[in-house]
């Protein structure tokens, strides 16, 4: 069964900035405040209200944590709930189609739940 939560999701952020879901999925993976989060991506091109690129998250990611992230590629046909089932343990960055979440303990960090979603991208925080 798939796990799912809002509550760090959505109690971390101002509820004045749109399209940040790359900079909620940065505090919920890393456990860092949603200042740093919105800076750091702000840092390597991120306007506000836009859309975050794959590269300014990834550039992100490595600013914040260098030593302690692995990058996982898209496995065929895996669901956000086949990664959250395959992944019980461990804090991951995920991406899907246009949007970004959290996958911690196996535990779903995001606004609505999408099991169904494919996973593009998934970087693991060591």
């Amino acid at each position: 069964m798939l796990k799912h939560t809002d509550d760090l999701y959505r109690g971390c952020a101002p509820h004045t900035e749109r399209n940040d879901c790359a900079v909620r999925a940065l505090v919920c993976a890393v456990g860092i405040p949603y200042s740093q989060a919105w800076s750091v991506l702000q840092a390597e091109g991120r306007k506000p209200g836009r859309k975050t690129s794959v590269t300014q998250l990834a550039n992100a990611i490595l600013n914040i944590a260098p030593d302690t992230v692995t990058r996982y590629l898209r496995h065929k046909s895996m669901t956000v709930k086949a990664f959250a089932l395959a992944h019980p343990e461990g804090h991951y960055l995920c991406m899907s189609r246009g949007h970004y979440f959290a996958v911690t303990q196996g535990l779903v960090h995001d606004w609505r739940s999408r099991p169904r979603a494919k996973v593009i991208w998934a970087w693991r925080m060591i």
